[in-house]
């Protein structure tokens, strides 16, 4: 098996060099990934330190990640930056490159360094501090059992009382214990809890227990052992101590089984490996012998491991038997032994029993393949009698109709219905034809015949799939456009082996082509029941629909008197909603009378839709005339209008008028004896002098001369003038004694002349 990793990684100082650093400097720690997959794009990579928490403030920033594509490389740095107060050792931490494409993280050990910075001089009253064992770099001291006791001798040379305390700044404190002397009486050692209390110029002892935990990594530690003292708080007394612990080479591996039993498919396997030694472990998984693995086919999740100590790893691992296994045809399952070899990169020690060996269970095959070899025989004749058939005997294979359907659900008035049909198997198609029926059965669309050359020469058709087994034909124009339901029946027509026959036919679903709308009338109606002449009627109403209309005839009491296109609604129409119109018209010059008031919507297309009719208005119109006021204008007697006139002798007189009303009809009265009537409402008359009354008069008597005026309403209105008659005075009368009247001049004699 071969293992590909996609990143290469550079690290400066590397791993086998170590980080030097004073107190209060910086440094960097530079790292290079380069992704080596030239194919993969934009895998995020992760880097971080994993550092002790004490060490953590050291680092503001330990961890980053970044897109990296296939060939490029990405530059990290890490800035470490040393307190002054730091004690001075070495310090281990791990530097992790993660990445979703990785099977497991890499890891590297890294080593920090703190220097020793230059002491503060010791002078003669400053205390002192000396371990027990005395060790070095090149001397160390093994951890073989745990505690290791080491002492520190402390010397008080001041002239003070003084405490001390003991404490290891660069390990965790689990990694030791400080005793102090207890409920013990020396001379210059005064007894104290969690100090080390001396008299000046006395000496005192300090136990240091290690006990590092199981899981500690072997290797060499430098400790630092501190000495603080509370008179001189700000003395930097230390001492370092070197330690080796021994490597525990401790590594268990197992396989679990998760399917074992198989048929075809791979049986699962997890191998697990557990780290109980103190070094990092990096084992490397390989399948058996050649032999093996010629038998089986290995699958695992990931080849290599890293094993960092007290850690529990497992992997996925698939064995399929390949065809060389041999499948047992009947009987018990056959079990197939394999083995894993486990190899250590770094030459450490492997357990004994190595290598991991297993074995799964390949099941026999199944009993129905046993028959195959019964069968053969008898399927080696049938194929012999089948190939006979078929080059012989088989039928044709004919076109079909897979499918005939109309382009839309539903057809609108003026739309012409289209048909999609789909033929199967057309290499032996030949002709096919669309007659158009009505739901009863009666033909009512000319038959289209199409020929196989026309419909390949068609645009609208085309034959699909590589070995044209389908003939795809849209939007067939069948001619139907008038409103009705239409049946299509498809007839094919094919090649069999002789003729051509009929070979298949098929109906379509039922297709409406719906009628127009019809345009219709609605509230009818005018504003007002009654009219006055002149004035107008006003009509008002609604159509729907109006884009169907021929024209709109307005109707009085059931005659029409006029009609409007539908060029000119827009002059007395609005639109209001969605095809609907808001009408509204003046109808002039109306006779006096009761009126019914209709509109009639005359549709274009009369054929095919019912007519609504005519459509009464709500109420009855009633038009009235016009109420002409009865007036006398201009009344004369022989030209003048104003009394007296005075009349001669034998002159006639010469009426002259003008009134104005309703069918006025005008009596001419003299003395209230009518001597013309029903005269017209202007005119003249002559009355005669003969016909005046002037034999009934008295002399000097005014004769009055009446006009009398009536209209058809029977209104009436008179105006009167008087005429004086202008006759000659008669002579005085003589007294008797001096003359006689002669008769010819006595007034009863002038009488009778008038």
């Amino acid at each position: 098996m071969t293992n590909f990793e996609p990143f290469a990684v550079i690290i400066n100082p590397p791993p086998s060099s170590v980080l030097q650093i004073y107190p209060g400097q910086t440094s960097e720690l530079s790292i290079v990934v380069n992704n080596q997959d030239q194919d993969s794009q934009g895998i995020v990579v992760e880097v971080y330190l994993d550092i002790p928490e004490r060490l953590r403030p050291w680092c503001n920033v330990s961890r980053t990640s970044f897109n990296l594509d296939g060939g490029r490389s990405q530059s990290v740095e890490f800035i470490w930056q040393i307190p002054t107060e730091a004690i001075p050792n070495r310090y281990r931490y791990d530097l992790v490159v993660d990445s979703p494409s990785l099977r497991a993280p890499l890891l590297y050990t890294l080593e920090l360094e703190v220097l020793t910075p230059i002491q503060t001089p010791v002078t003669s009253k400053d205390p002192t501090l000396r371990i027990e064992p005395q060790t070095s770099s090149t001397n160390p001291i093994e951890l073989k059992t745990k505690p290791l006791i080491i002492q520190a001798l402390v010397h008080n040379r001041s002239n003070l009382v003084d405490d001390f305390r003991l404490t290891c700044p660069d390990l965790d404190d689990t990694w030791y214990t400080v005793r102090y002397p207890e409920g013990i009486q020396q001379q210059g050692l005064i007894s104290g809890g969690n100090k080390l209390s001396l008299n000046p110029n006395t000496q005192g002892q300090i136990t240091l227990l290690l006990h590092p935990p199981e899981n500690t990594i072997s290797g060499h530690y430098r400790p630092t052992i501190r000495l603080h003292s509370t008179v001189k708080p700000d003395l930097l007394l230390q001492d370092i101590f070197y330690l080796y612990i021994p490597p525990i080479y401790q590594i268990n591996f197992q396989i679990q089984t998760i399917r074992e039993k198989i048929k075809q498919q791979a049986a699962l396997y997890q191998v697990v490996a557990i780290n109980e030694g103190n070094t990092i472990r990096e084992i490397k998984f390989k399948p058996g012998s050649d032999d093996e693995a010629e038998i089986c086919q290995y699958q695992i999740d990931t080849s290599r491991l890293k094993i960092p100590p007290g850690k529990t790893i497992a992997v996925g691992l698939k064995v399929k038997p390949t065809k060389r296994a041999g499948r047992p045809l009947f009987g018990a399952p056959k079990p197939i032994n394999f083995k894993l070899d486990v190899e250590d990169l770094h030459q450490f020690p492997l357990p004994a029993y190595l290598p991991l060996k297993s074995l799964l269970l390949l099941e026999a095959r199944p009993i129905w393949q046993l028959l195959l070899l019964l069968l053969s025989g008898v399927i080696t004749l049938s194929g012999l009698a089948f190939l006979i058939w078929w080059l012989f005997f088989k039928p044709p294979i004919l076109p079909e109709i897979v499918s005939l359907e109309p382009t839309e659900k539903s057809y609108k008035f003026g739309q012409e219905i289209k048909l999609n049909l789909d033929i199967s198997n057309p290499q032996r198609l030949k002709k096919i034809s669309l007659v158009g029926k009505n739901p009863q059965g009666g033909q009512v669309i000319e038959p289209l015949i199409f020929t196989i050359e026309q419909l390949q020469k068609d645009a609208r058709c085309q034959l699909l799939s590589s070995q044209e087994e389908h003939l795809s034909c849209k939007n067939i124009s069948t001619g139907a456009k008038e409103p009705n339901s239409y049946i299509f029946n498809l007839t094919v027509w094919g090649q069999k082996r002789w003729r051509v026959e009929e070979v298949d036919k098929q109906d379509s679903p039922v297709i409406t082509l719906a009628p127009p709308p019809t345009p219709t009338i609605s509230n009818v109606g005018s504003p007002k029941n009654q009219y006055v002449l002149p004035a107008k009627v006003d009509l008002k109403f609604d159509i729907s629909e109006p884009q169907e209309l021929e024209r709109v005839d307005l109707i009085q009491n059931g005659v029409v008197f006029a009609s409007i296109i539908p060029s000119d609604l827009s002059k007395v129409c609005k639109k209001a909603e969605e095809n609907t119109l808001n009408c509204y018209i003046q109808i002039p010059n109306l006779e006096p009378g009761n009126y019914i008031l209709s509109v009639d919507a005359v549709p274009k297309n009369s054929r095919y839709v019912k007519p609504q009719g005519p459509v009464d208005a709500k109420t009855q119109v009633i038009v009235q005339a016009q109420k002409i006021p009865l007036k006398i204008n201009v009344f004369t007697l022989n030209n003048k209008s104003s009394s007296p006139i005075i009349l001669k002798p034998n002159q006639n007189i010469n009426v002259i008028w003008d009134a104005t009303g309703k069918n006025v009809k005008v009596t001419i009265s003299v003395l209230g004896t009518p001597v013309a009537e029903d005269l017209p409402g202007k005119g003249k008359h002559l009355v005669l002098y003969e016909q005046l009354p002037i034999n009934e008069l008295p002399v000097d008597q005014l004769v009055p001369v009446q006009l009398m005026v009536t209209d058809a309403d029977g209104a009436t209105k008179n105006k009167t003038l008087l005429v004086k008659m202008d006759l000659p005075k008669p002579s005085p009368t003589p007294s008797p004694s001096t003359q006689k009247p002669s008769p010819s001049s006595s007034p009863s004699s002038n009488l009778k002349i008038w």
